[in-house]
């Protein structure tokens, strides 16, 4: 989801601190089960995100594998490569 489905404000001056932002799908991405890819994101082409992952900020590199969540959340491995 792009958006918070609601506006979280500062006290003064009313300026929202949440603002919806896009999720950019490069092509052929495997997105693993409950994975989750928060608003802002964009992912690379041929990028295979783990079952379980949580992408809280762009992945950039192509032909990886990402995994992990919080601070432990990167790169499990690289030149791969996917198909059905």
């Amino acid at each position: 989801m792009d958006t918070d489905f609601h506006k979280i404000t500062e006290l003064t001056g009313n300026k929202i601190i949440n603002p919806p932002a896009p999720i950019i799908f490069g092509n052929h991405i495997w997105i693993g089960c409950r994975a989750t890819v928060l608003k802002g994101v964009e992912i690379a082409d041929n990028a295979i995100i783990a079952a379980g992952a949580t992408v809280t900020r762009s992945i950039t590199d192509k032909n990886a594998i990402y995994g992990g969540n919080g601070k432990d959340a990167g790169i499990i491995r690289r030149n791969v490569d996917w198909e059905l």
